[in-house]
């Protein structure tokens, strides 16, 4: 620790956090490192900006507090990068997000992998038009600041309706990437369908995956999906039970056009 440099990686900070005295003081040996040395990396990429240059893809920029709820900070740290911790088959701590990976897996219900499906879309009263973004601004002092909110541009000329949600990300210390992580939340709160399945036991082929390929031609249904709660042994034992939401990869596809401007 003596070697360590101060820096703004959230992947290094998040890693950090889980194997602090003062945090979750988790050994080093529980942790699966390629996972985090690979979400490191991610966070290490250049992005370009508008105004040319380039910053990092997921910084981190926030104060912690000893009386702050560590489950509290854990939260704000892994918000901020669109990241996600899981267990390793040996039961060490992993993490994963940040980017579009093509699923590998896929349930088919004509090959008999799903045995019932419950589909419905989000909640209307909890759909919004519209995310109004706090981030922490760098050039004015790490002070909080307002993006140019994200708006579901398409939703909002085919309803007239503009519905505005706030989004906290004042641990990010940039509007850019903070509009990136706006787009991505967007694009999963506004999915089109949410659905509950038992699977036979092939379901088993899910358990680690963040997201799967589901091919439901009744519906007409071909395509990517996040698992949102993660595949549990049913109570017979002879299938499994876990809940998907629809993804999309544009979701992760980024311009500089995007970017927009902060309020200051």
């Amino acid at each position: 620790k003596s070697t360590w440099a101060w820096g703004e990686n959230l992947g290094l900070a998040i890693l950090d956090h889980l194997t602090h005295p003062d945090a979750y003081n988790r050994s080093i040996t529980k942790i699966d490192l390629p996972s985090f040395m690979a979400y490191a990396d991610l966070c290490d990429e250049d992005v370009p900006l508008a105004a040319g240059g380039t910053e990092k893809r997921y910084r981190i920029a926030t104060t912690v507090t000893l009386t702050e709820a560590r489950k509290d900070v854990l939260s704000r740290l892994l918000a901020a990068g669109d990241a996600e911790l899981y267990s390793t088959r040996d039961g060490k701590i992993a993490i994963r997000g940040g980017k579009w990976v093509d699923p590998v897996v896929t349930l088919d219900h004509d090959l008999g992998h799903i045995l019932q499906a419950k589909f419905s879309s989000p909640d209307a009263l909890s759909r919004y038009t519209e995310l109004v973004i706090q981030y922490l601004s760098g050039p004015l002092g790490y002070v909080e600041d307002e993006a140019e909110p994200w708006q579901d541009v398409d939703a909002i000329a085919a309803t007239g309706i503009l519905e505005s949600e706030p989004l906290d990300l004042s641990q990010v210390p940039s509007a850019p990437q903070a509009r990136r992580l706006a787009k991505i939340k967007m694009a999963r709160d506004s999915a089109p369908w949410i659905v509950e399945l038992t699977t036979n036991l092939y379901g088993l082929n899910c358990i680690g995956e963040r997201v799967i390929r589901l091919k439901y031609p009744e519906l007409g249904i071909d395509g990517p999906f996040f698992i949102d709660r993660p595949p549990a042994l049913s109570d017979d034992l002879t299938g499994l039970t876990l809940t998907l939401r629809s993804a999309r990869s544009a979701a992760y596809s980024w311009t500089t056009d995007e970017e927009g401007v902060s309020s200051s």
